[in-house]
């Protein structure tokens, strides 16, 4: 039987030859044999999961230092960087005991190369409980390792922490890809009879809490802003209605006083009194335009405002107030942070 790492051109393994095994274990070692050629076939086809897959079915049937290189390397490409360097740190060892020079610098090389970019987990559990027993994706870890640095490939997992008379505990957990090390703070066992204790997988880049209510902000600060817009145009489009009022009173009125000078009363009556009815729309126009304007300026300023400043500030809210009255046209605008 015959095992290489899969892409390697320089470093052949050969395993050694099986003599007059009993029948089970060469059906075992066919099988492993099988595995272990299916898992390189799917390597060079760049299914990397489905080998690795192989790899590891192969090494649990028969154990040989080439198949765990080559199941190492595919761990390595799949980005299960813990686990690949706990198979080259094992294949070391492996190959140091066999003699095998080669393999054990080429594992050696490899796990000293993945260290840098291992994923720590520590996990604190203040005042264990006697009988305390935990586990990370159903795989049990002892106590001791509370507060040490464990290598962890990235991805999610489960942790499961339970003791004698205590409600179990349970936590997803959350692990970035890339160096750099994530603290879990287990909080104390509760008794049995109260409530399980199941926490959310913590965030390693927790967003700022603010973040929700700044988009609040920003997106008050748009439709603010538009209606401001709205208001600015139809104050435009009054006043240039206001004007048109105006000028037609203005000729109205000058008709009328054509009337007047040529003793024509009743049609100077008409000319006054349309003259009057243009006047005032001309006016009612002209009020209206001026507080939409104002209330348009005002509600475009403070769209703005809440725009720019949306990260900085946690909510808000605004109110704008047209003000009208005899004498005064403008707008109020009322805000909070």
């Amino acid at each position: 039987m015959r095992r290489t790492i899969a892409g390697l051109t320089t470093l052949v393994f050969t395993s050694t030859t099986l003599i007059s095994l009993p029948a089970r274990a060469q059906n075992s070692a066919a099988a492993a044999e099988s595995l272990y050629q299916e898992g390189q076939r799917l390597m060079a086809a760049g299914n990397v999961h489905e080998a690795c897959s192989k790899f590891a079915q192969s090494q649990k049937l028969e154990a040989a230092t080439g198949t765990l290189l080559n199941l190492a390397n595919c761990h390595e490409k799949e980005g299960k960087t813990a686990s690949a360097w706990a198979e080259f740190n094992e294949a070391v060892a492996g190959a140091a005991r066999s003699g095998l020079k080669d393999r054990e610098a080429y594992a050696r090389a490899h796990a000293e190369a993945l260290q840098p970019r291992l994923r720590m987990l520590i996990i604190e559990l203040p005042q264990a409980p006697s009988g305390t027993e935990m586990k990370l994706d159903g795989e049990s870890f002892g106590v001791v390792t509370l507060g040490t640095p464990l290598p962890i490939d990235p991805g999610e997992h489960e942790l499961y922490v339970s003791a004698p008379q205590k409600k179990p505990y349970t936590q997803k957990i959350k692990l970035d890809p890339g160096p750099g090390s994530t603290r879990i703070q287990v909080p104390p066992l509760q008794d049995e009879g109260s409530a399980s204790l199941v926490a959310s997988p913590p965030n390693e880049n927790p967003p700022h809490a603010d973040a929700p209510r700044s988009n609040t902000r920003r997106n008050v600060g748009y439709i603010v802003g538009g209606a401001g817009v709205l208001a600015l145009g139809a104050g435009i489009v009054l006043g240039v209605r206001a004007k048109l009022y105006s000028d037609q009173a203005d000729r109205e009125q000058n008709r009328a006083l054509d009337y007047v000078a040529n003793r024509d009363r009743p049609n100077a009556e008409v000319q006054h009194s349309a003259a009057q009815d243009d006047h005032n729309a001309a006016k009612t126009n002209q009020t209206i335009g001026l507080v939409a304007g104002a209330a348009g300026l005002v509600a475009v300023g403070v769209g703005v405002y809440l725009i720019i400043s949306g990260k900085e500030h946690p909510e808000s809210s605004a109110k704008v107030t047209p003000l009208l009255s005899p004498n005064t046209a403008g707008a109020a605008a009322s805000f909070s942070f």
